[in-house]
């Protein structure tokens, strides 16, 4: 499956960032930084000796970059183009993102 919100290209695909591709794309950036946060968390229980920045606070900021880079897009598109089709999918995808984020620094 296409996921244009996850796109990494220099070029934003504007054309195709629709409110249908929102929902599938925001919730696999959510699964894919839900695995990559397990794999941080696992790292203390090994052993704190092999913390360091680069496997934790920098793999942390590389987990989040494309929900965060997803996210941007949907919040840029609801400030300039918002229509009903968006916004519904914006306010269902809301509590879970917001959710997803505020468990972070409780983690």
């Amino acid at each position: 499956m296409h996921h244009p919100f996850l796109s990494s290209e220099l070029t934003i695909p504007w054309s195709q960032l629709t409110a249908s591709s929102i929902e599938p794309d925001i919730t696999r950036a959510i699964e894919i930084a839900e695995s990559q946060l397990k794999s941080i968390c696992a790292l203390k229980d090994k052993s704190p000796d092999v913390l360091s920045y680069q496997n934790t606070i920098a793999a942390l900021d590389q987990a989040l970059e494309p929900l965060g880079h997803a996210w941007g897009l949907v919040n840029h598109l609801d400030s300039v183009c918002n229509d009903p089709a968006l916004r519904k999918v914006y306010n269902t995808l809301l509590p879970t993102v917001s959710e997803f984020q505020a468990s972070i620094p409780l983690n």
